[in-house]
């Protein structure tokens, strides 16, 4: 997949996300969505260990 490819479908998943919690999060009126984060192959340790204590 090229870099236009990619960058388009990132924007369109991004579109959605954003669509998505301003449409069902009540009293939300912008999102702000971190993209290193949120398109990375790595979890933090934060998030994983949080959840493998549960």
């Amino acid at each position: 997949m090229n870099d236009i490819s990619r960058n388009q479908l990132k924007q369109l998943l991004m579109d959605q996300v954003t669509s998505h919690i301003l449409e069902k999060w009540e009293g939300a009126k912008a999102v702000k969505i971190d993209e290193e984060k949120t398109f990375t192959d790595q979890l933090s340790p934060a998030f994983y260990e949080k959840w493998r204590e549960m």
